[in-house]
């Protein structure tokens, strides 16, 4: 029971790492658009997440909760299968080594 848990809360740490990044990213892409056009940027996630931590975060939060609800709705009615990494636990991706030579 605990190899499934962990699994998901590496897979959670995982696409919070990938949003902060894609954020990060996203909001230089931005500013240095906005530079090399003399225009002003578009506001980004990131600015939003500064100007009010609490809302954003909270949105961001129920946004991955109801996502991740309707695809467990989804698997449990035969729409599409479990994730095979949900079930197959001994797959190297699960070995810290094979993941940190990558």
């Amino acid at each position: 029971m605990a190899q499934p848990c962990l699994g998901a809360v590496a897979a959670a740490v995982s696409l919070c790492v990938q949003s902060a990044g894609g954020a990060i990213a996203h909001h230089l892409s931005e500013q240095f658009s906005a530079l090399s056009s003399s225009k002003e940027a578009a506001r980004t996630p990131l600015q939003n997440l500064s100007a009010n931590a609490t809302s954003e975060l909270t949105n961001r939060l129920a946004e991955c909760i109801a996502v991740w609800k309707q695809d467990l709705e989804n698997i449990k009615k035969g729409l599409y299968k479990l994730p095979w990494d949900m079930t197959t636990l001994s797959h190297r991706q699960y070995n810290p080594l094979f993941v940190l030579s990558r």
